[in-house]
């Protein structure tokens, strides 16, 4: 049985998205016969299995490159029909404009230039909300948003060092229909989303655009790139009063969700919430139950607990690497993920002393069927 969430109707199984993120279709199901070039370099083909993330999603590229790539792509979308049986292509273009754009963002905040970002986040944030829209839209069967980009604006930087420097490749958070599946259990009423590059900036995304927020992002890390964070907000100014959701890709000790809260604190007044899409409910059961001596997050500091377990960056490089092997058939699926996070819950829940705690997010992994 291809599992599906009753409420929101996703128009994929969840037993035909990977791990990564990416959409699969046996050949005979995708709609070849229709395919533009431009569109097939987009797809990876093996084993008579289609996914929508060819190598390129992942490819290290300069800024100046992945500029053009991303002004390309906008305008392969505005050349697709539209029509119904289109919306599929829609979905992959917006993908993979995503992931550059958030690159993109996450490189123009490590180099803390605070005139250039002045001048160039209304635009990058609105492509990133559009390309949300996208994938939001197709994922909940409602018709694609209208394109409300102005293409010439995408341009290489007047600044040689950005658009010669290289914008990290792995986006650990980007699977959209896991983060979607987080967002839509949780019926938040925010003003704020403010997403912590770059792993959780798709999450932030489709946050944003399922709770219809503004979008903000910080990049702030106590692991990867921790030399290059950004003590400001990219995106407009907070408001003083509002109410403010930081959304990263995963939570393993809580300590970046605490740098975060300094930072706004500096910039609002707003009320703030803390909500990883992902928990690293491994390491909080070796630590809660097995005694193990590890840092890992405080239950109590998380505002809005996520059901399913930290797809660890070792788990997601290795698949990727795997991605480079045409002998290789990947067997792991989002729906199996799903049934492992259900009975680490489970095993939480009929162990841990304050299992009340748990007991909601039993009845939200449980609605995904």
């Amino acid at each position: 049985m291809k599992k599906k969430t009753p409420h929101i109707n996703l128009s994929v199984s969840l037993s035909d998205v990977g791990l990564l993120g990416e959409l699969r279709w046996k050949t005979d199901d995708f709609p070849l016969d229709i395919v533009t070039p431009d569109i097939y370099i987009l797809l990876d083909i093996h084993h008579n299995i289609i996914t929508s993330r060819s190598t390129s999603y992942y490819d290290k590229k300069n800024c100046a490159d992945m500029i053009k790539e991303l002004r390309d792509l906008l305008n392969i979308y505005q050349k697709i029909e539209r029509k119904h049986q289109y919306q599929l292509f829609n979905y992959i273009i917006a993908d993979h404009a995503l992931c550059k754009t958030l690159r993109l963002i996450d490189y123009f905040m490590s180099i803390n230039n605070q005139k250039f970002i002045e001048n160039i986040h209304v635009l990058y944030i609105d492509i990133v909300q559009w390309c949300a829209d996208v994938i939001v839209c197709y994922l909940t069967k409602n018709d694609t948003p209208e394109f409300n980009i102005d293409i010439k604006n995408i341009t290489p930087c007047m600044n040689d060092e950005i658009n010669n420097g290289f914008p990290r490749e792995f986006i650990d958070g980007d699977n959209h229909i896991l983060s979607l599946l987080a967002v839509q259990s949780k019926q938040i009423s925010t003003d704020s989303i403010v997403g912590v590059m770059l792993g959780g900036g798709s999450a932030a995304a489709i946050a944003s655009s399922y709770y219809k927020s503004s979008l903000h992002f910080t990049k702030v890390s106590k692991y990867d790139d921790g030399k290059k964070c950004c003590s400001t907000i990219f995106g407009e100014t907070l408001e003083e009063k509002n109410s403010i959701t930081v959304i990263d890709d995963n939570c393993g000790t809580g300590q970046t969700l605490q740098e975060v809260k300094k930072i706004i604190a500096k910039l609002s007044d707003g009320k703030v919430n803390f909500f990883p899409v992902e928990l690293h409910w491994e390491k909080f059961l070796r630590v809660n139950i097995y005694n193990h001596d590890d840092n890992v997050f405080n239950i109590n500091d998380i505002d809005h607990l996520s059901p399913f377990a930290f797809r660890h960056h070792t788990i997601l490089n290795r698949l990727l690497n795997e991605k480079n092997n045409p002998e290789y058939t990947f067997k792991m699926t989002l729906d199996m993920w799903i049934d492992y996070s259900r009975a680490l819950i489970y095993l939480l829940h009929d162990t841990y002393p304050s299992r009340m705690k748990l007991t909601p997010l039993i009845k939200e992994i449980n609605l995904i069927k």
